[in-house]
């Protein structure tokens, strides 16, 4: 077969644009750094190279949740612990009640403190109520409105979202039960027909049976709500696989909650004696207002004064059976005050703090790997790629330079 010297043409010019187009890809991989620029020149590269981009927008759009929690997290903590904060303020609530209850005190020093408690008692309820940028820390999952406020009796209530109507309710603090009642539940009571007649045992029976059913009942459906309260609150998907239950409803566990129920820091319900009676209220607000109501009574007592302070503060139990703290088993018990609650926020607020480093900790190193991983996949690696760049580029001009010894210098002449 008769090689022509059209055939050595067309094939030298093929060899040459195939060198030219191998010279154009690595230089465009020289200036982006980039193994393509279509899909096509390697779709599987591009496929993953898709799934790690995707995967590295999560991980920013979590590390930008993380830093958002922090904030929110940081800045309930400072309301508790911070300079003017909960934790200062009942310290100072503590030392005006030790010095009020010092026996040498007359009823006039005694209104004094009774009213350094009451401004007190304001201070920790703006507290209470600290935001920023309309999302209040202790709202739980309410975020339109004040957590707290006081009814027209002047007593601590909690607004709080229903999720089953997705209105702001209230309810009175002291209404909510941390416990369930103590069972067996009574039997039940119809409401008595008859007013109720204290010298008749009958219709004291009746409504007796009545009230005890229907505070029976009462504390079953605080208890329930108190719970419902406890679990709420705004919260995010950090990355940490989230789930939804059968319902259709998501898992709780499968998320993180960055605001708190204030309810958790005051405390709730009433505190009994031994044989049920209430003796004072069970959270904070209220407790320093009885107690500053019994330093301006006329009727004032230090035994009173100190049992309400021993109800904030925590005590031993008395030894003596008069003692309402007294306790009957005769156990020499510790019991600790209404003011713990405070401590427990903290611990609450720091463990999820920890949890939140933990997690930005976990995304870092995701972020670092799918880094890496992209690099890998996508980019070249830029001295390798110089080096190829200029070896092709050299057997370009090679080629070129061989193309003027066995092709006629008319085709020459055309190309330049």
């Amino acid at each position: 077969m008769r090689i022509t010297n059209r055939m050595v043409t067309e094939k030298y010019m093929r060899s040459l644009n195939d060198i030219q187009t191998r010279l154009d890809k690595l230089n465009s991989q020289v200036v982006t750094g980039q193994k393509f620029t279509k899909v096509s020149e390697d779709a599987p590269a591009a496929v993953k190279s898709f799934q790690i981009l995707k995967d590295l927008s999560r991980v920013t759009g979590y590390q930008s949740s993380i830093t958002h929690c922090k904030g929110i997290l940081s800045n309930a903590e400072s309301a508790i612990s911070g300079t003017g904060g909960i934790e200062e303020i009942l310290h100072d609530v503590k030392t005006q009640i030790v010095y009020g209850l010092n026996g040498t005190q007359s009823q006039e020093e005694r209104q004094i403190v009774a009213e350094q408690l009451q401004n007190m008692q304001q201070q920790i309820l703006q507290s209470l109520n600290s935001s920023s940028a309309g999302l209040y820390y202790y709202g739980g999952a309410n975020v339109s409105m004040e957590p707290f406020t006081v009814d027209s009796d002047g007593n601590l209530a909690y607004r709080y979202r229903d999720a089953a109507t997705d209105t702001i309710q209230i309810v009175k603090v002291d209404d909510l039960r941390a416990t369930p009642p103590a069972g067996p539940a009574p039997p039940a009571a119809p409401l008595p027909t008859n007013p109720l007649d204290p010298n008749d045992p009958a219709s004291v029976a009746e409504w007796d049976a009545y009230n005890k059913y229907t505070q029976y009942n009462k504390d079953v459906e605080m208890n329930q709500l108190y719970t419902e309260l406890m679990d709420a609150g705004l919260f995010m998907d950090l990355g940490m696989g989230i789930r939804t239950d059968s319902s259709g409803m998501i898992d709780r566990n499968s998320v993180f909650t960055y605001t708190l129920p204030g309810i958790m820091i005051t405390g709730v319900g009433v505190i009994t004696d031994a044989n049920g009676d209430v003796r004072a209220s069970g959270n904070l607000y209220d407790l320093i207002g009885e107690i500053a109501a019994e330093f301006s009574s006329d009727t004032y007592t230090h035994e009173r004064a100190n049992e309400l302070y021993g109800y904030l503060d925590g005590w031993d139990s008395p030894t003596d059976p008069n003692d309402p703290r007294y306790d009957p088993s005769g156990l020499q018990t510790h019991h600790e005050g209404v003011a713990r609650f405070v401590q427990y926020a903290l611990t609450t607020l720091g463990t999820k703090t920890q949890y939140l480093k933990f997690l930005d900790t976990r995304m870092s190193a995701r972020e670092l790997d799918d880094t890496t991983r992209l690099t890998d996949t996508m980019f070249v690696d830029p001295a390798r790629t110089i080096i190829d760049f200029d070896s092709q580029e050299t057997a370009y001009q090679a080629a070129l330079l061989m193309g003027t010894k066995v092709l006629p210098l008319s085709i020459f002449d055309y190309m330049r």
